[in-house]
Parts: structure tokens; C-alpha cells; sequence
């Protein structure tokens, strides 16, 4: 009654990303969560480059 809940395990996929070029920052973000065409790193503002993930995948529709 109290126990966890029966979460769906989201299966990995490959997910385009961009990775921040500072070495000394681990900040990424999903292609698509960006506005900008090349991003700067909201956190060091550096330059960001596309890379790719494995992430859970998630599903943007409404139902």
C-alpha cells in the first residue's frame, strides 16, 4: 500500500545534444529544448557543440 509506485522504465536512445567546449564544464542540453540556432552555455557562456546522448526517451505529446 505504501510501497513504490510502477514507474514505466524509459528505454535509451541516441538524442541529439548540445555539449558545452569548456572542459571544465559538464553542462548539455537536448537539441530540442534549445531557440537558438548555435547556443552558448547558459552557464560558462561558452560555445556549445552537437553531440549525442543515450537518454531516456521522452514523449512531448499531450494526450
Amino acid at each position: 500500500m505504501f510501497g513504490k509506485k510502477n514507474e514505466e522504465v524509459l528505454p535509451d536512445v541516441k538524442t541529439d545534444i548540445w555539449s558545452c567546449t569548456n572542459e571544465d564544464c559538464n553542462v548539455w542540453m537536448r537539441l530540442g529544448f534549445s531557440f537558438d540556432e548555435q547556443p552558448k552555455c547558459p552557464v560558462c557562456h561558452a560555445p556549445m557543440e552537437r553531440d549525442v546522448k543515450d537518454l531516456p526517451e521522452i514523449n512531448l505529446e499531450r494526450k
